[in-house]
């Protein structure tokens, strides 16, 4: 496992040099990273032209937001990390994603100002929740990706925050539930 800021992250060396090994992981969330900010801008030019488009104003918020664009790019980036190299078909694969979680949830308590506002760190929020989702859907991610997919368009903080906090809360539900 390699560590990205305070997260954890699986991967592979066989019988490689670690060194490469690190390289490749980092170098393929980063590149998943910067392909969802590609969607991201497919989406808005299709919304800028077609104004028929259901919650369109509401996209066109969300869309527009540069925090929500690197909240959701770092959320789409650990889910297809998991993808891409088959964690998610491993118990082992989610060693990191267990060992996040609680972090996560720190995280979450320590954004925390006192007047109640969140300090908005979107990378790590993308992050806890990409997390939430890998572990909440386990073997069923591959399955479930366009809904994850359609779920991360509409991702904001606020909603991320809520779902980090309740997985946080509740670890035993992300045995029985799906993002």
């Amino acid at each position: 496992m390699s560590y990205n800021s305070i997260f954890l992250y699986p991967f592979c060396i066989n019988k490689r040099n670690i060194r490469e090994a690190i390289a490749e992981s980092i170098t393929r969330s980063k590149m998943l990273h910067e392909r969802w900010h590609s969607f991201d801008y497919m989406i808005l030019d299709k919304l800028e032209k077609d104004s028929t488009i259901k919650d369109r104003d509401y996209l066109l918020t969300i869309l527009n937001n540069h925090d929500n664009l690197e909240l959701r790019a770092s959320a789409f980036e650990v889910i297809m990390y998991y993808l891409v190299n088959d964690f998610y078909k491993h118990e082992k694969g989610y060693i990191a994603v267990y060992h996040n979680i609680p972090i996560c949830r720190e995280f979450i308590d320590k954004l925390k100002r006192k007047e109640g506002i969140y300090t908005y760190v979107p990378y790590d929020l993308g992050f806890c929740y990409g997390n939430t989702v890998v572990a909440a859907n386990k073997s069923s991610l591959k399955e479930n990706i366009y809904n994850i997919i359609d779920d991360i368009v509409h991702l904001d903080k606020e909603r991320a925050i809520d779902t980090i906090k309740f997985y946080g809360d509740n670890p035993n539900k992300l045995l029985h539930d799906c993002i």
